[in-house]
């Protein structure tokens, strides 16, 4: 299991904090924006329906952000949510990693029963080094996972995410296109739903509680 006890040390330095800051900026005023304006509906499969994902997921162990090896089955007894990016995505992550955030805060007590789980469609560069400072901008339970290419590319597959490499894979300014779902994984390893993330904090708390 990962230690998520963190000191000022382990914080990220000033230049990440700039850079960082106004895309956080930009994700909160998102989220305020969509919960004023839009009620929207959830498309999602009903609860309860497992069955309808069979073939889908299943166990892995990747690199945590602190280095640890982290398996799914460690979270066994507890709703993992699994959201795959990576940490040079300009806005579709910061912004869907601050809606877990927020209706994890939202959820109260409740929420000590979720482990969100980020990992990476972008192993060569999301280093657990590099992934460290980034998850410690979201929820504080927020575990980055990373590894070898193949392991990576393993778990996408399993997990069925489009991943497309836009540019130059060999510089350092290409992007990623990748599927953009929230996967919730049940108390017993098995995908019970798969959330959209185009939705308001207050709609995925409420969705997360009927799945609790």
């Amino acid at each position: 299991m990962v230690n998520q006890t963190a000191t000022n040390d382990d914080r990220p330095d000033r230049p990440f904090e700039l850079r960082w800051i106004p895309v956080l900026a930009g994700a909160f005023a998102v989220l305020v924006a969509v919960s004023a304006m839009w009620a929207l509906t959830l498309d999602r499969a009903p609860a309860g329906r497992a069955e309808s994902f069979a073939g889908l997921g299943g166990e892995f162990t990747l690199t945590a952000h602190t280095g640890e090896p982290v398996s799914l089955s460690d979270f066994r007894g507890q709703v993992v949510l699994i959201y795959f990016g990576f940490t040079y995505c300009p806005d579709v992550c910061p912004i869907h990693l601050t809606l877990i955030s927020a209706a994890l805060d939202r959820m109260g007590r409740r929420a000590q029963d979720i482990q969100p789980l980020f990992v990476t469609v972008d192993p060569a560069r999301d280093t657990p080094e590099a992934m460290a400072p980034y998850v410690s901008y979201f929820a504080d339970n927020l575990i980055g996972l990373t590894g070898a290419e193949e392991e990576v590319l393993g778990v996408a597959s399993a997990y069925a995410v489009g991943r497309q490499i836009v540019g130059d894979p060999a510089a350092d300014d290409y992007t990623i296109n990748h599927s953009s779902v929230i996967y919730v994984v049940g108390r017993e390893g098995e995908i019970i739903d798969l959330l959209n993330a185009d939705v308001t904090p207050d709609q995925l708390a409420a969705q997360l509680r009927r799945l609790l």
